[in-house]
Parts: structure tokens; C-alpha cells; sequence
């Protein structure tokens, strides 16, 4: 039998090229490769991930439209491909730098697409936390059934993150954001429990965590046994590791 010749891919050969001229600042000769690749190759398994780096590149020279085109079209062509959740979470922050008068609205179709779609993926989480900021920006408000009143819309967001996906990296903002939340609706004994998984989840958390929960199941929920709990737990690291000390006497 004779041994099988490897076919030879001008795509993946591009993407390894383009690689390098990305690097090196060589963004125009970069688009050139991949694009004259793609001609001669189009069904290439490699042509997803090289219609991502022409949109990527065109980001990163700033040309908004040309990017917001570039990552449509791998979205429209790929609709179920992985390139699809990256595509969407960058068409998500690009959408918003237009004069769109619904671009918000328009980022957050998008990022809803990740969930459903990629939702079991890395981006799923990126997804929830970039919706809640936009939300939060916004200010907007839902009827939330958990609590049973209205809230704002990035605190349901955010709790989803953080319950969704607790170790993701962005769960550490999410927690803090969340435990802020909580306070604005007066939900201290909520706020105090977030505070108190962030300082669990994350331990070397940049947060003040542990001290702010034991002040608030101190001063606001007025659980002592709590309130000693979280004090104890306040690193060295945190200013007011020892006061914090005295308070777990």
C-alpha cells in the first residue's frame, strides 16, 4: 500500500503566518495572507480560525465597521463553532463604540446568544459579566422572582454568574459587585454572604472581603457569631487586619 501523502492546507500554512505578522505589527500583509488563502482554500478546516484573525486584526487597527463586518460574517458562516463565541463577545464591546441609538440593547442580544449558545464554555462566563456591566450602566431594572420585587438587572447577572460559574476567574468581581448590590436594596445579610464566598472562593482576593463581611453581619445583621467568625478570618495583608483581630476576641 502506498504511504498517504499529507494534503497540503494554504490556510493553516497562512495562519501560522499571519501569526508571525501580527506580532510584528504587520497587520495589512497579515489580512493579504489569510484572505489569499481563504480564495484558494475556502473549506479549509482551518478557515474559521482565519476569518477570526482578519476580524481580530481589524480591531486592533481600530477600524470599527470593518471589524463589526469581519466578525458577522465568521458568526453568519459558523453559527455553531467555537470562533462563534469569541466573534459574538467582540461584536458585544464594538457594538457599543457606534452611534447604534439601540447598541446596548443590540450588545446585549449578543452576549445572550454566548449563554445559550456557548454557554458551557469560558465565554459563558465573560458573557454574564460583561452583560451586567452594560446593565449596570444602564441602570436598568427587572422583577426579580427570587426576592420578589424589583432590582436592577446587572444584580440578577451577577448572581448568575457567580452561581453558575464559581470558579471563573470574573466570579471574583461578580461577588464583589454583587455584595454592593445587595447593600443599595438594604439586603445586608445577602451582601455579608457574598463578601463571605468571595473571601472562600478567592482567598488572595484583591478585596477587602472578609473585613467588610464581618462589619456588616456585625453593624447591619447584628450576628456576633458570625461577625467573630469573619473577623477572624481577615488576612494580614488587609489595614485592618488588626483591628479586625481585636473584634474576633
Amino acid at each position: 500500500m502506498a504511504p498517504t501523502v499529507a494534503t497540503f492546507d494554504p490556510v493553516t500554512q497562512a495562519v501560522e503566518l499571519a501569526a508571525g505578522q501580527i506580532k510584528d505589527a504587520q497587520f495589512d500583509q497579515a489580512i493579504s495572507t489569510l484572505q489569499g488563502a481563504l480564495g484558494q482554500k475556502p473549506d479549509s478546516r482551518s478557515a474559521p480560525e482565519a476569518y477570526l484573525m482578519i476580524a481580530n486584526v481589524y480591531e486592533r487597527q481600530r477600524r470599527v465597521e470593518s471589524a463589526i463586518s469581519a466578525f458577522t460574517d465568521v458568526k453568519t458562516r459558523y453559527p455553531r463553532h467555537p470562533v462563534t463565541a469569541e466573534a459574538l463577545v467582540h461584536l458585544a464591546g464594538l457594538v457599543q463604540q457606534t452611534k447604534d441609538s439601540n447598541r446596548e440593547r443590540t450588545a446585549i442580544d449578543y452576549l445572550n446568544q454566548v449563554l445559550t449558545n456557548f454557554g458551557d464554555t469560558s465565554y459563558g462566563a465573560q458573557a454574564l459579566a460583561l452583560r451586567a456591566g452594560v446593565e449596570e450602566r444602564q441602570n436598568i431594572k427587572v422583577a426579580d422572582a427570587t426576592l420578589g420585587r424589583s432590582v436592577p438587572s446587572a444584580l440578577v447577572s451577577y448572581r448568575e454568574l457567580v452561581e453558575r460559574y464559581p470558579s471563573a476567574g470574573v466570579s471574583e468581581l461578580g461577588l464583589w459587585k454583587l455584595a454592593s448590590l445587595y447593600e443599595d436594596i438594604k439586603r445586608y445579610d445577602l451582601a455579608a454572604d457574598a463578601l463571605s464566598q468571595l473571601g472562600t472562593r478567592f482567598p488572595a482576593t484583591r478585596y477587602d472581603a472578609w473585613w467588610e463581611a464581618a462589619e456588616l453581619y456585625d453593624k447591619k445583621v447584628k450576628d456576633k457569631t458570625k461577625a467573630a467568625e469573619a473577623y477572624a478570618k481577615v488576612p494580614s495583608s488587609s489595614r485592618h487586619y488588626k483591628d479586625a483581630q481585636k473584634k474576633a476576641q
